[in-house]
């Protein structure tokens, strides 16, 4: 981690160590969560940004935006995080977004499937308020599991630029070329990559539109055809995966667009 994001998660673990929270009410809004087992869950999230993953839940989207966030503004997630389980609510400062509300069927949850507290919190919180006619209404394994309420780009960028110091770098989202992208990952910026997932595991193949997957890539290499692309996948706590793409041309049916964020200054 360079060292400007070390200094803010610094400030993000000293802002968590005094983490008390006043409730509305007697408790917090999930009482099936102590606040001891989410402070250490979110101290987690600050330390190994890598290591959030969404289990086998359909929230890609928002945990690989989470991921830039742990890195890139750690102190504001603590803060949306805290907000959000001691109250149900994050009240942004910015009046020119809005407040983001726990569906109250998430406060009684008490299975998490494979989530931590506080990426329960956090991650299923966020997707309910992005999709508000679906919801989070379905368990994992499910037949819609794959589907419902899938998040797109554009909601992706309005939370990451909207609630954090965070921008997103001009790009060539859909016509992106091999040095583009190895551009970016030498100036530091994190890049959230939309992908075909069933082009990604089989090369060559044939898109699936319930195949599709956010990543953040993290390095990527070309020897003479061959293409390796080194991600962060949001579906385990592996620290990185590595794909070998046999052509350019398999390599770029599997990267639907790409997103590169960086602090905002």
């Amino acid at each position: 981690m360079e060292n400007g994001n070390r200094v803010a998660q610094v400030q993000a673990l000293n802002l968590l160590n005094k983490f008390s929270p006043k409730c509305n009410g007697l408790e917090v809004a999930f009482p099936g969560i102590s606040v001891e087992e989410f402070k250490d869950s979110l101290i987690k999230m600050i330390e190994n940004p890598s290591e959030i993953t969404q289990s086998s839940h359909p929230i890609c989207g928002i945990t690989t935006a989470l991921k830039v966030v742990a890195i890139l503004d750690p102190v504001a997630l603590v803060k949306m995080a805290a907000q959000l389980f001691a109250n149900g609510v994050y009240q942004p400062k910015s009046f020119l977004v809005s407040k983001i509300k726990t569906s109250k069927s998430l406060t009684v949850e008490q299975e998490r499937f494979g989530l931590s507290p506080a990426e329960f919190v956090l991650q299923t919180s966020i997707k309910a308020f992005y999709n508000p006619i679906t919801g989070y209404a379905n368990k994992p394994k499910t037949v819609l599991n794959n589907w419902q309420g899938i998040t797109m780009p554009y909601q992706i960028k309005q939370f990451l630029t909207g609630y954090f110091r965070i921008q997103l770098i001009p790009a060539k989202t859909f016509l992106h070329s091999i040095r583009d992208i190895q551009k970016h990952l030498s100036s530091g910026n994190q890049i959230i990559a939309w992908t075909s997932w069933n082009q990604f595991k089989n090369p060559g193949g044939k898109f699936k539109i319930t195949q599709q997957h956010y990543v953040l890539i993290k390095e990527l290499k070309q020897v003479d055809k061959k293409i390796y692309l080194t991600i962060d996948n949001p579906k385990n706590r592996k620290q990185t995966e590595e794909f070998i793409f046999p052509d350019d041309k398999s390599f770029y049916k599997a990267i639907i667009g790409i997103y590169p964020f960086v602090k905002r200054k």
